[in-house]
């Protein structure tokens, strides 16, 4: 009878550390007398988790690296990084503004969306795809030179890379890159 009193109290031992809220009635009909409960250990008490060692190791409470721009300023993304399967082209003018797909699918501004053939928007991806775009600088034309010219702004995602250019006023020559990728954009913006 002591060995199942025993094995009894190690049962119901083992059923309180795992959470269980009424002890096993033993074949005789008597409950045994329950054990006493200790608190689990406080906060203040418990010790802290254990941090990574290697630099290798990254904690999931550790913060994400900071994406930088081409000029190695950290960028306003939280911590995050978007990096699309395909080439993604953003175009503004003025309060106007376009993204465009490689699929040829095309949201305004304004949330409307239409589609347009996806070979009209391979020139277009072709030219913003090349290096020479890549090799452009940020901003033509001085802001305020021209007040009643249109504002551009060009920005493509492509991988993990942002290009941003703006256009401030209405200039006589381009670099034959942009120029080439602005047309494409007026070209299918004309489709719709």
């Amino acid at each position: 009878m002591k060995t199942t009193r025993l094995w009894t109290l190690i049962l119901v031992a083992m059923l309180v550390a795992c959470g269980s809220a009424a002890p096993p009635v033993e074949p005789g009909g008597e409950s045994p007398e329950p054990p006493t409960a200790t608190a689990p250990p406080s906060l203040e008490t418990a010790s802290p988790l254990p941090t990574p060692t290697s630099p290798s190791v990254s904690s999931p409470l550790s913060p994400l690296p900071q994406p930088t721009a081409a000029g190695g300023e950290a960028t306003e993304t939280g911590g995050r990084k978007a990096e699309f399967p395909n080439t993604i082209v953003v175009y503004q003018r003025d309060s106007q503004k376009w993204t465009i797909y490689v699929t040829g699918r095309i949201v305004g501004g304004d949330g409307s969306e239409w589609m347009v053939p996806a070979d009209a928007v391979k020139p277009l991806f072709d030219s913003v795809e090349a290096d020479a775009f890549w090799e452009l600088e940020e901003v033509y034309g001085a802001a305020g030179d021209c007040p009643d010219c249109p504002v551009q702004k060009l920005t493509v995602y492509r991988g993990g890379e942002i290009k941003e250019i703006t256009v401030n006023q209405q200039l006589d020559t381009l670099p034959m890159a942009l120029g080439s990728a602005l047309g494409a954009i007026d070209r299918v913006i004309v489709l719709h």
